[in-house]
């Protein structure tokens, strides 16, 4: 079932056309302590418990006839008892709840006793009795409506309070027999038009029908009570009944019933489901609006994406040859919801830190203009929809591309990395060095260059210069030292692309041809770090 929330928004009431204070016809009070003893001319009506000493348990009655003030063809609006509380026993009582009945039987206000007191009827007020000197109000609309569709059942209301042995108070009101202007009294407003023409209501949002809505959303109707066929004015508004569907109108439940606000907050509406609604209203004069049937009951209806988007950024080439590139996403989920409202694109460069590429864009692509040779580019998207559904990010990449615009050449690691001559140095002494490369998507080796350092000495050294081959043997002179010989190489690929000497993708070969020697224990790889890092 749809949850509508308690709170709600302003109130809509109608004003009376007429008010009257009608006087008390009869008064009493009855005693436990004294059950055959006629309280009806007593300058107060009594209401509490006192101890078997005092008067025990004492219940307060009133009689009103609303005949000769309300038109039997009026409608009451609201209706409030009205007593005024003279005294209070022990002072500094801190107030006490109490029940209003509607009494049964009818009684003399001259011969009431516990004893023969009437029987009562079903509770229809619930409410505190403050303790403070003054007037006290109770509301008894229902009631008197009740009075008046049917006097003969008027018999009047008796209140009920906390009768338990413990109690000790006495709460003393004035009677009609005090004579000082402060007895007790019936206020009645009233409307007395003859009104047949019934309310008007229609439900305004959402709005316009058929709008998307987050699972949580406001829902707000409108109405009024047109002119009579005569021309006198409706006799307003008294309350709303609030209607909703799930099943385009075939079947209708009651949302909010008999309020007299105007709006109301949905929660927690199920994800694509549609609901229609219906407002119908019921004037002052008893007239009513009709029930809803069938889908030409719907006012306006809604449907429900309490899902997130599910953006992603569109799969990039392994490779790219250019530093900048087309990057672009899409959510095909939303095409059946809300849709999106805006994007949000962020990168980051080899595992990185994320950097904001795009923010709050409609746009569905872009041209990133940050990319370096040999970099990898990693990008991910969220989405908000049409109801403000916030996408989270993607705890990693949804695409990726590594910027290749140039040959990467290497040299193949040595395998023993040691050249050793235990006799000495001779002519013909030397090894053989081998290297390779990867070229861009489309592209080949064109030739290569191959440099060298002699150990101690940070001059490169020329050694291979446009050659195609991939290997060869590096002659050591006699006079060579011992040491590290490190070798580097880069690539011209068949675009014209010259590459770049990489210093991580170079080997060095250790020379030991003059004693002492060295005694190898294993044999791994040697990293050259130049001055300026690389």
């Amino acid at each position: 079932d749809l949850e509508f929330l308690i709170e709600e928004g302003p109130e809509y009431v109608t004003a009376p056309t007429s008010e009257v204070w009608i006087p008390v016809t009869r008064d009493a009070f009855v005693s436990s302590t004294n059950p055959n003893t006629n309280y009806g001319f007593d300058g107060f009506v009594r209401f509490g418990f006192v101890p078997p000493n005092g008067l025990g348990a004492m219940r307060p009655m009133f009689y009103y006839d609303l005949t000769p003030y309300i038109p039997s063809t009026a409608t009451i609006i609201k209706a409030e008892l009205h007593i005024y509380l003279a005294s209070v026993q022990p002072s500094g009582d801190s107030g006490r709840s109490y029940a209003a009945y509607h009494l049964a039987q009818s009684w003399n206000e001259g011969t009431v006793t516990w004893n023969n007191m009437p029987s009562w009827g079903s509770e229809f007020a619930r409410s505190n009795l403050s303790n403070n000197v003054g007037w006290q109000v109770t509301n008894i609309t229902d009631l008197a409506r009740e009075w008046q569709s049917n006097p003969g059942g008027n018999n009047g209301v008796l209140l009920l309070g906390d009768e338990r042995p413990d109690q000790n108070f006495e709460y003393a009101y004035y009677s009609k027999q005090a004579g000082n202007g402060l007895t007790p009294r019936l206020y009645v407003q009233y409307d007395n038009t003859m009104d047949t023409t019934p309310p008007v209501a229609n439900v305004i949002q959402p709005s316009p029908a058929g709008v998307w809505s987050p699972p949580n959303f406001l829902v707000k109707w409108e109405g009024y009570d047109p002119n009579n066929p005569d021309g006198t004015a409706g006799s307003g508004i008294r309350w709303y009944d609030v209607y909703y569907s799930t099943n385009g109108g075939t079947n209708w439940r009651i949302g909010r019933a008999q309020v007299t606000t105007t709006e109301t907050n949905v929660v927690g509406a199920a994800h694509l489901q549609r609901y229609d609604f219906y407002a119908r209203a019921r004037d002052n004069a008893g007239n009513e609006g009709p029930v809803p049937s069938g889908s030409g009951s719907i006012q306006t209806w809604t449907r429900v994406d309490a899902s997130p988007p599910a953006a992603t950024v569109n799969p990039l080439p392994e490779f790219t040859t250019s530093t900048t590139f087309t990057v672009s996403w899409s959510d095909t989920k939303e095409l059946n919801e809300s849709g999106v409202r805006a994007y949000d694109v962020q990168w980051r460069v080899d595992g990185g830190s994320w950097n904001i590429f795009v923010y709050d864009t409609q746009a569905t692509s872009a041209l990133f203009q940050h990319g370096a040779n040999g970099k990898t580019y990693e990008f991910r998207a969220r989405a908000v929809d049409n109801v403000n559904n916030t996408q989270y990010w993607p705890e990693g990449p949804q695409a990726g591309t590594t910027v290749f615009i140039e040959p990467v050449a290497f040299i193949n690691q040595f395998q023993p990395n040691i050249y050793q001559k235990l006799d000495g140095p001779a002519p013909g002494d030397g090894f053989t060095v081998s290297w390779g490369a990867i070229t861009p998507p489309g592209t080949s080796v064109a030739s290569f260059e191959v440099r060298y350092q002699k150990p101690g000495n940070t001059t490169w050294l020329s050694w291979q210069n446009g050659t195609q081959q991939t290997s060869a043997f590096f002659e050591l002179d006699v006079n060579d030292p011992d040491g590290g010989y490190r070798f580097e190489a880069r690539a011209i690929d068949s675009a014209g692309q010259a590459g770049q000497f990489y210093a991580e993708l170079g080997s060095t070969m250790i020379v030991d041809r003059v004693g002492p020697f060295l005694s190898p224990r294993a044999y791994m790889p040697i990293i050259f770090e130049n001055a300026n890092g690389s």
